[in-house]
């Protein structure tokens, strides 16, 4: 059971995180959370919903999925409305070999080839030079990982 700040984690709260997850995953690309579900986190206290979209499950909070999938809105959604932690890493699988590693949602977003995410995260302040847990940042595993590497060095010159 979660404890923070006299909030106890509930059947209501657990809902809550599941079906955001569950959108997080499977809402269609450039989408936002349903209304629904938006009005439901919004009845909450900000620092309820920042406990909510802090939560994990398989090793990855809503605004890691959201940033791995590409999701724009959500994530803007995640850090506006509900505090979400730029920083909370995550698990990330690397597909060809299948090693998992401990990663920011930048570093996620970055590998991912996800430009829009990418700009939104940095201008929300997240740390271009954030390392993975093999010690590696953003920008040199999108360049190793991607096709993109190019067009996020000058991105990130942009922003830094």
């Amino acid at each position: 059971m979660w404890i923070s700040n006299s909030h106890r984690w509930n059947f209501s709260m657990d809902q809550l995180f599941l079906d955001l997850i569950h959108e997080c995953k499977y809402v269609a690309p450039g989408a936002q959370l349903t209304y629904a579900l938006r009005n439901r986190l919004e009845k909450n206290k900000r620092e309820v919903r920042q406990i909510i979209v802090s939560h994990m499950k398989d090793g990855c909070a809503p605004l890691f999925i959201a940033c791995k999938r590409g999701h724009v809105e959500i994530v803007e959604y995640l850090l506006k409305k509900c505090d979400a932690d730029i920083e909370q890493r995550g698990k990330y699988e690397v597909p060809d070999d299948r090693s998992v590693h401990c990663v920011t949602p930048l570093w996620c977003a970055a590998v991912c080839g996800n430009l829009e995410v990418i700009k939104c995260l940095i201008s929300h302040g997240a740390d271009v030079n954030a390392v993975s847990d093999s010690g590696s940042t953003p920008v040199r595993s999108a360049c190793f990982m991607t096709h993109m590497g190019n067009k996020l060095h000058i991105n990130y010159a942009e922003y830094n």
